[in-house]
């Protein structure tokens, strides 16, 4: 099989704007709460597109 896709994404942004928000609900895990990054968090996801595989580093900075 070939490689897969890598793909690194950094979301910087306004405080309270979804940043987090968007990150959760891509891995399924989406909240209605409201917590604020601290410094940053990161995410992966690895998922089929086609025949590819494909991978996703996210980086979620913190909005001050």
């Amino acid at each position: 099989p070939p490689d897969p896709t890598k793909y690194k994404i950094c979301l910087v942004g306004d405080p309270e704007v979804g940043k987090t928000q968007f990150c959760k609900a891509f891995k399924d895990q989406f909240s209605l709460t409201y917590e604020p990054t601290v410094g940053s968090d990161f995410y992966m996801k690895q998922m089929r597109i086609g025949k590819q595989m494909t991978h996703f580093n996210v980086w979620d900075l913190a909005g001050d």
